[in-house]
């Protein structure tokens, strides 16, 4: 996914639609004192503020702001998956605020704006709604028609209503495990290591790394190390990724093979993956 975007020519349009807007305001309102605060020291008179050693002293600076930081952090959200320890709604806010700032006509912004969107791809379905057929692209890196191509093969969950077409999140995870160079949002923090708290299925699957990892489990044996026919080495894979596919009564052997709670597994599992079904289980023992 990374093959779109070189990450020092982000850098380079992000400051150049920075240098470009301070520049007009400058000199548009007859002020001065904003490209010393966002860029550093003044450039001495008669030298060129994008020039030479001057540029090279500005591009640190700018490096090393706060906003920067927001915008480079997006970015890694957006292409790679990282959080570094963040959530990812505040990095999506704290990203796209400081981008707002900048002039949007201007050419060089059209890759933050790929970036943006890839972002908000990523957050979708990190969050469990239904995708786009847009939005997948994005996050595949593929032309749309091959979403929709997909979707007419019967490889993507689909619906459509009023000409909208929305494809569920856990077949466009299943799908997207199997583009080349789609990355999965590393779920890092607490939730990931907290069994009862997890409720999307990014953190389910890194739970589960964690917990093969912990024990010394291996997953991927030709025989199969669980004692259902549907769990195979293609399975744990998928399952690591965050989609779960197998029917309900393997869930009690992938229990005992993580060494977790049988029920608390269950649980898990429904609420990730089934939370209409589990809606309507307990609603329908509440009513009995």
């Amino acid at each position: 996914m990374t093959d779109r975007f070189n990450r020092e020519k982000l850098f380079k349009d992000y400051f150049g639609c920075l240098d470009a807007m301070v520049t007009n305001l400058e000199r548009r309102f007859f002020i001065t004192g904003i490209r010393s605060q966002l860029f550093g020291a003044e450039p001495p008179d008669g030298e060129s503020p994008v020039g030479g050693e001057i540029q090279s002293r500005e591009e640190t600076y700018v490096r090393e702001s706060l906003a920067w930081n927001a915008v480079d952090c997006l970015a890694d959200y957006a292409l790679d998956g990282r959080l570094n320890g963040q959530d990812p709604g505040d990095i999506l806010v704290g990203g796209q605020d400081i981008l707002d700032c900048l002039p949007r006509l201007m050419t060089p912004f059209s890759q933050w704006c790929s970036i943006v969107e890839l972002a908000d791809a990523r957050f979708g379905l990190d969050s469990g709604e239904p995708l786009d057929p847009e939005a997948l692209a994005l996050l595949g890196n593929v032309d749309v028609r091959t979403v929709r191509n997909a979707i007419s093969a019967s490889e993507l969950v689909a619906t459509k209503v009023k000409g909208k077409t929305s494809i569920d999140h856990i077949s466009a995870r299943s799908w997207l495990s199997g583009r080349r160079g789609f990355k999965a949002t590393n779920f890092d923090g607490p939730e990931s290591l907290n069994f009862s708290a997890i409720s999307t299925a990014p953190a389910f699957g890194k739970f589960l790394v964690a917990q093969k990892e912990r024990l010394g489990l291996e997953t991927s044996a030709t025989k199969p190390v669980v004692g259902h026919p549907a769990v195979d080495a293609k399975t744990f894979s998928e399952l690591e990724s965050g989609v779960f596919k197998l029917p309900i009564d393997a869930v009690f052997p992938l229990a005992d093979f993580y060494q977790v709670d049988r029920k608390a597994f269950l649980s898990c599992v429904m609420r990730t993956f089934f939370p209409e079904q589990l809606s309507a289980i307990q609603i329908m023992f509440k009513t009995e």
